[in-house]
């Protein structure tokens, strides 16, 4: 008769297996999404889209009517902070300004306009830009479905094995650890965030390793048997 914990180690790999393979469906479709979305980007016509406009906004604050907690936050310059600023980009075809300026009547009123405007737009330069954003994305997509197949070989072992210890499980637990290194490395170069995906691999790796002793402990254990 199946060990009782080994019953559990199966069925929620079974459970597991269903959600990657959810999982591998959704990226896949994100992945022939951002292919297309690349290939529109980049066969985009430079007079596609043609932007030319003005805005303006006035933010008034008056302190008098704001709670005391209000007020603190306002000084501690949490709530409202807008500092002056003039912008003026004029690069690769396209001509946007943007200016806040303060102004301030007394100690508890005070108000920023905002004025902007944009003369000229370069909708090739949009469109290179859209271009990266898609395959950076694509690339991004491709290194989780790669995580996601040696995933689902992982619950697959999982859901059939008779011990965790087997072999076959700790060869794609192990398989699993390294395959989330090209998802950590494209993810810290596009996003900034593969640092967190890399500790985790390195934790799977470091249970792989755990696993493996439990492993050698038990097969010497069955030998003085």
């Amino acid at each position: 008769m199946k060990n009782a914990n080994v019953s559990k180690i199966n069925t929620l790999g079974k459970v597991s297996k269903v959600i990657v393979i959810l999982l591998m469906i959704a990226v896949i479709a994100g992945i022939v999404g951002t292919v297309i979305g690349a290939v529109t980007m980049a066969t985009l016509p430079e007079d596609a889209i043609q932007i030319t406009g003005t805005t303006d906004a006035e933010v008034v604050v008056d302190e008098s009517r704001l709670s005391a907690l209000g007020s603190a936050l306002v000084k501690s310059g949490t709530l409202v902070d807008l500092p002056d600023t003039d912008i003026h980009f004029d690069h690769f075809g396209t001509d946007f300004s943007l200016n806040i300026k303060e102004t301030k009547t007394d100690n508890s009123h005070y108000s920023y306009t905002i004025d902007g405007d944009i003369t000229k737009f370069n909708c090739k330069a949009f469109a290179i830009a859209g271009t990266m954003a898609c395959l950076g994305g694509t690339l991004v997509l491709i290194a989780s479905l790669i995580s996601c197949i040696f995933g689902k070989k992982l619950t697959d072992a999982l859901s059939k094995c008779q011990s965790p210890f087997e072999e076959n499980v700790l060869k794609r637990m192990k398989a699993f650890g390294f395959s989330l290194i090209p998802f950590a490395v494209v993810s810290l170069i596009l996003k900034g965030i593969g640092l967190l995906t890399a500790l985790f691999a390195l934790i799977i790796i470091l249970f792989v390793f755990v696993f493996n002793y439990g492993a050698e402990l038990q097969r010497e254990s069955d030998e003085t048997v």
